[in-house]
């Protein structure tokens, strides 16, 4: 008879000094040997082609009898879609013997990923079954219990979770997490963390992507003022801007800062234009999860603030001084919006001829890597007359025009300090989702709670026994196992993937394939891909009815619409 334990392995996260390709395991060692297995996240890592040959690694496979999203950024649910592609055999004799694959997570988390399968052309019929969690209802899958709880993220509907093994063993994941206020559903809440620890907390995993800086990571809140503050400055302007589309709290921000920004002047608001799919689609999602900025905006303020897509035939009608563009490709995507505007190549955003100035502001600072492509975009921006500003990471900056979604050291000193306080169990923190820098300032910070804390290395693994014995295994192997993505066309629109099993020397970081992974495609020549029930739609600018007509987003197409729905 087999001694049981639950165990907790990273398969990707923790990667020396690369973020992403987030994918954890726990495990649950029943005393006749089986194993059962929870997967939380199948995430994504970027990758400089020029460099690797892949456009993005992702975790290697590994058989799991449940899975769980915590939020909606590539890095945490981009595998997904290629894991479906690898597994499509296996998926459909599954689905064929009456076993369905089965994803819970959030609504919003739901409604981008199932834009993201749409938009790869997944057969609709080969896409996972959701379940919708929610905070504060517990669930059962695969013989854990399941505990949810919200956390504060630049995405809505962000969660955390306890995962308690049959042994009582309890594992609580913050995900990406801060611990502000957010403005689109709910957040953090001490009282809840505080609720959630009462009844013990074995392991506790962090974010350590900001943990180096300190004090505590502002709230959303903040960043309308510096909003308000460029909009003043470029009075008879028009006005260029970028956000990150899944960080979807950015879109109210600005909004509410418009309006705001007319209510104390008396002016009539700049009407909003968004540029981009994928920021169109997060607008989309956001309706069909309840998040109705527009009806938000009008019951906090009094005005009325109209967002058009910018190929609605209304934009034409507004004059260029009062528009206020919102596009993706805030790090220097070459196909994005923002980047192609700087280029003057996007016909969307007129970049020339327009008799007013043109302020450009970058409403996200560059994440480490991507500092040629940013300097180079704003440059270009420069180089067609715009007067442009574009936030610093690591300096103070004149306009407040971007706030994390990460922990700094104050917010994780009160994560620990609520489970140190609250736990009547002994807890052992693990830092993730950092380097190696970031990961030891949470080791810190935890030790100073009074807290035990653990740096675990991809492939490692944290066992605690029965009663509550917390031991670690070590990798075998210097070689980290990865899937290198490679789309032989180059086309998002129309992708051929490509899929070897790589290795990743951890000290000189070589790469070496193992082999190339056959798979079985999905027909090209399938019309149900991304369609059926809640399959593609026509586009933002559907005409109806309604009081808000053309190009104007409405709430009721919307929520019948969008890409992907069910």
């Amino acid at each position: 008879m087999a001694e049981t334990k639950s165990t907790w392995e990273s398969v990707g996260g923790n990667n020396g000094d690369r973020i992403g390709g987030n994918a954890n395991k726990f495990s649950y060692t029943d005393k006749d040997g089986k194993t059962h297995t929870l997967q939380v996240d199948c995430g994504t890592m970027f990758s400089d082609k020029a460099l690797t040959g892949y456009d993005n690694f992702m975790p290697d496979l590994f058989e799991s009898d449940g899975f769980l999203l915590t939020h909606c950024h590539m890095d945490h649910i981009g595998g997904i879609s290629h894991m479906l592609n690898l597994r499509r055999d296996e998926l459909k004799a599954n689905r064929e013997a009456g076993k369905d694959f089965v994803i819970h997570c959030a609504p919003y988390t739901q409604k981008l990923l199932e834009d993201n399968l749409a938009l790869q052309k997944m057969p609709r019929e080969e896409w996972p079954k959701f379940v919708k969690v929610e905070d504060g209802k517990p669930f059962e899958v695969a013989g854990f219990k399941v505990e949810p709880f919200a956390v504060s993220h630049s995405a809505p509907d962000a969660m955390g979770y306890v995962i308690e093994s049959p042994d009582g063993v309890r594992m609580m994941t913050m995900g990406d997490f801060k611990t502000a206020h957010v403005p689109l559903g709910k957040g953090w809440d001490n009282d809840r963390i505080a609720e959630v620890a009462k009844k013990g907390v074995d392991l506790m995993f962090l974010d350590s992507t900001s943990a180096t800086q300190e004090g505590v990571c502002p709230p959303e809140k903040d960043v309308e003022k510096g909003i308000k503050d460029i909009v003043a400055q470029s009075e008879g302007g028009m006005i260029v801007s970028a956000v990150i589309a899944s960080s979807a709290h950015r879109l109210h921000t600005v909004a509410m800062a418009l309006a705001e920004h007319a209510k104390e002047t008396g002016k009539k608001p700049r009407t909003i234009i968004l540029d981009g799919g994928s920021l169109k689609r997060s607008y989309i999602a956001l309706h069909r999860c309840g998040y109705d900025i527009e009806k938000q905006v009008k019951e906090a303020t009094g005005q009325d603030i109209k967002i058009y897509d910018a190929r609605a035939p209304e934009v034409q009608k507004v004059p260029k001084s009062e528009r206020f563009y919102v596009c993706t490709g805030t790090q220097g995507e070459e196909l994005a919006s923002f980047y192609r505007a700087s280029q003057g190549m996007n016909r969307n955003i007129p970049m020339k001829g327009t008799n007013c100035p043109i302020y450009v502001y970058n409403l996200q600072s560059c994440i480490p890597g991507n500092e040629e492509t940013y300097a180079a975009m704003e440059q270009g921006f420069k180089d067609l007359g715009c007067t442009t500003y574009f936030p610093d990471r690591y300096k103070e900056n004149k306009f407040l025009t971007h706030v994390s979604g990460h922990a700094k050291a104050g917010d994780i000193r009160l994560a620990c300090d609520l489970v140190a306080k609250n736990s009547p169990r002994p807890t052992t923190v693990v830092p993730v989702h950092g380097d190696p820098a970031q990961r030891k300032a949470v080791m810190k910070i935890a030790q100073d709670a009074g807290l035990k804390a653990a740096i675990v290395p991809n492939f490692a693994a944290v066992e605690v026994s029965k009663d509550g014995k917390v031991s670690y295994v070590q990798p075998t192997s210097k070689q980290e196992v990865w899937i290198g993505i490679n789309d032989k066309n180059d086309n998002f629109i129309e992708p051929d993937f490509q899929y070897d099993r790589v290795t990743r020397d951890v000290e000189t970081d070589k790469l070496r394939v193992v082999e190339t992974i056959p798979y079985t495609k999905a027909p090209v020549e399938d019309e149900r891909r991304g369609k059926g029930k809640g399959g593609k739609h026509n586009g933002p600018q559907k005409k109806h009815n309604g009081k808000n007509k053309g190009g104007r987003f409405n709430a009721a197409f919307v929520k019948k619409g969008g890409r992907g729905g069910r």
